[in-house]
């Protein structure tokens, strides 16, 4: 413990100095070498539009191909509801926004 107060104000600068040298370390970042803003700039590039989109979509729905014996097999109609019926209630204001 003789060591800590011996030696608090050179511990105490020392950290301090610490302290700032990360916040500067942390604001500046890497500089000019930083390509997150590039990626950003790219990725709008290589957005497809929405047209295309839709084209695409349908090709991939062409290869698809349904199996109906399932809507012809009894299992379906053994299927059983478990559902709940939710009982609407007046909970809380019709306005929760409006003041008191």
């Amino acid at each position: 413990m003789g060591i800590f107060q011996k030696y608090k104000n050179l511990i105490t600068i020392l950290v301090v100095v610490g302290m700032l040298a990360l916040v500067y370390f942390w604001f500046s970042g890497k500089g000019e070498d930083d390509t997150s803003s590039s990626i950003v700039q790219n990725a709008g590039a290589l957005e497809i539009p929405p047209d295309r989109k839709i084209v695409i979509l349908v090709r991939k729905a062409e290869g698809i191909s349904l199996d109906r014996s399932i809507f012809e097999s009894g299992m379906l109609g053994s299927l059983v509801d478990f559902s709940q019926q939710i009982i609407p209630q007046s909970v809380g204001k019709q306005d929760p926004f409006s003041p008191f």
